[in-house]
Order: C-alpha cells, then sequence, then structure tokens
C-alpha cells in the first residue's frame, strides 16, 4: 500500500497485550496495514498471543510465526494460508459474532484504522464485527487515516478511548473486478429467476455475484456484506430499491 507513514515500536503494542491475551485484526479494504510489521515481530517476541484475523482481499505480505493465528472468515486473501494449515479457521456463523467476541473469542486489543470525524473517530471502509469487538471491552489501537473514506454511520469513537499510534496516507486495497464466465452466468439466470419482487439481496463479489446482479430483472433492496459496482449499476439500472446497506 502506498503512502505508508506510520512506523510501529514492537515494544508498544506488547505494552498493551496481558500475558496469554488476544489481538484481533480489523479487515478488508481498509486493514491496518500499516501496523502488520509490528504485529509480526510482536508474534515472534510474545508466542504467548494469539490472533484474530478478519478477511483480506489477498494474502497479507507475510504470517505470523504463531501458531495461534484463527479467522472466521475464509474467503478471498487467507484461503490458501487456512488450507495449507497457516491459519485456523473458526466454522461459526457471522450472526454469533458477538456472543463469541464476549466468550470464546474475546480480544485484549483491536488493531484497525480510523478516520477523524467530528467529536472523534470513525471505522473507514469496514465496520463489520469491530463494533461487537469494542462493546465486549477490546481496547481499540488505531492507524488514522485522515483521507481515507468515512463509510461508518454509527456514533463517533471518543478520541480518549483510542490509542493511536500513528497517521497512514495510504488508500484502501482494491479488489479486481472479475468477468463472469459463461456458465457463472448461466447459473446467476436461474438463481435472478427465483427472486421476487420486493426481495432484499446479499450477493458476494467476484465473478457470480456481478453475473447474479446483472440478471437482476425487477427492484430489490441490497443488504449486503460489500458494496461494489455491480450494486452502482444496478442502482443505474432503477433496479436498487433504496439505499444499499453493508455491515
Amino acid at each position: 500500500m502506498k503512502g505508508r507513514t506510520a512506523v510501529i515500536d514492537v515494544s508498544t503494542l506488547s505494552d498493551l497485550v496481558p500475558t496469554g491475551g488476544r489481538v484481533g485484526v480489523g479487515d478488508g479494504a481498509g486493514w491496518p496495514v500499516e501496523l502488520w510489521p509490528a504485529v509480526l515481530d510482536l508474534t515472534r517476541a510474545r508466542p504467548d498471543i494469539s490472533l484474530l484475523l478478519g478477511w483480506f482481499l489477498k494474502p497479507p505480505p507475510s504470517l505470523p510465526s504463531t501458531d495461534s493465528s484463527r479467522t472466521v472468515i475464509s474467503g478471498f486473501g487467507l484461503r490458501q494460508p487456512i488450507d495449507a494449515g497457516e491459519v485456523g479457521f473458526v466454522p461459526i456463523r457471522l450472526g454469533t459474532m458477538p456472543a463469541q467476541l464476549r466468550g470464546p473469542l474475546r480480544l485484549d486489543l483491536l488493531l484497525s484504522t480510523l478516520a477523524p470525524v467530528p467529536g472523534g473517530l470513525a471505522f473507514t471502509t469496514e465496520v463489520s464485527w469491530q463494533r461487537a469487538a469494542i462493546a465486549a471491552g477490546a481496547k481499540v489501537v488505531a492507524v488514522v487515516r485522515p483521507e481515507a473514506p468515512r463509510c461508518d454511520i454509527g456514533p463517533p469513537l471518543p478520541t480518549s478511548d483510542v490509542v493511536v499510534l500513528g497517521e497512514g496516507a495510504g488508500h484502501p486495497e482494491r479488489l479486481a473486478a472479475v468477468e463472469p464466465t459463461d456458465e457463472q452466468r448461466a447459473a446467476a439466470e436461474r438463481v435472478a429467476a427465483l427472486i421476487p419482487d420486493g426481495a432484499r439481496v446479499q450477493v458476494g463479489p467476484g465473478g457470480l455475484g456481478a453475473a447474479v446482479y446483472a440478471a437482476i430483472v425487477r427492484p430489490v433492496a441490497v443488504d449486503t456484506g460489500l458494496i461494489t459496482d455491480p450494486v452502482v449499476e444496478l442502482d443505474r439500472r432503477g433496479l436498487l430499491d433504496g439505499p444499499a446497506y453493508a455491515p
């Protein structure tokens, strides 16, 4: 990621994590890449620490040396590390994450990227499970990106509740557009035929997801994990029923 300006000393993070603690790493296009070298150093210096990773658009530059790295989302960048046994996969429903974060997956620290807003700081391109982690008691450690998109509509995080370790000038990572195959288009047409009027849909990114959006012929509401360009195209075609939502 271009524009990285934050250089974090591993001792700063280590002082914030108790013995046997767990650190969560915010995910998606806005993951805190500036903190990643310090996370790698931390796991080398503190094998007692475990990690909870979110989802990645592409594999991280390198993986921690610990065997205690887990994720609850297997897609995209972590699929191959999971298959190789380098990252553990916790097979749970995402709807159970608030309960998991209050219990067996409770975090001591949440590493994230935030942007300044009136009244405090806000998440940038992803919110996802991160507010649930904070509600369960995780301390927020962040890189602040003043130029980052602000997609969080929740209340600002008070600056007094956040440990800011640096400022980053990086931009969100991009997920390359994938042209659907003929097989995916054929499958998407069958799926679209089952969508009734007024339906609320959730469609994943990628070739099949793009094909499903393209095959939709009646207005739908979109409440999904990731707003992609095909959603914009759906709106241009007059088939988006109200604003699109993503967690």
